[in-house]
């Protein structure tokens, strides 16, 4: 499993909902066979499988703030200057971040950290000898406060631009 797991992402979702009035959208794909490991996920609406590229980006454009692991959505936010945290977990965000981007990189504290850009490079699709800890190892709470902090600065910054 290379995904931060779903009891995570429920756990995320319900503590998200507590503290803000949030529509929670879910995006992404699923697996060539239509199935997916976040179809049962509860206080969101998912368009997950749905969108064409084009109106994906749109999607992200109007959003306060994504919340993803480290894939497509979180370069597209950032290229947009969307607000995002990623979930990083071979790649060192550092590497693949725009400096100037509002994205927050979150990753986990383990030795394996950031594999692929280490000799050899480790993969989770040949075999991660440490059980894919970098997902395993990041708590909902680090995300949360991450969310809280990244919501509190863009409804500052909206007020601002006003």
């Amino acid at each position: 499993m290379k995904e931060w797991e779903s009891a995570k992402w429920q756990d995320l979702i319900n503590r998200i909902h507590s503290e803000f009035h949030a529509v929670i959208i879910q995006f992404g794909i699923n697996r060539s066979d239509g199935s997916s490991d976040y179809k049962d996920l509860a206080g969101v609406k998912s368009v997950a499988g749905r969108l064409k590229g084009e109106e994906l980006v749109a999607l992200i454009v109007v959003c306060d703030l994504i919340v993803s692991i480290d894939s497509g959505p979180v370069h597209i936010a950032g290229a947009m200057g969307v607000p995002a945290i990623g979930l990083f977990r071979t790649l060192n965000p550092g590497f693949v971040l725009p400096k100037e981007s509002p994205v927050l990189g979150l990753f986990a504290d383990v030795p394996c950290l950031f594999c692929h850009n280490r000799t050899p490079v480790m993969h989770w699709i040949t075999g991660c000898p440490n059980d894919i800890a970098c997902m395993k190892n990041l708590d909902v709470e680090t995300v949360f406060q991450s969310v809280k902090s990244m919501l509190a600065r863009s409804k500052r910054q909206q007020v601002t631009d006003c």
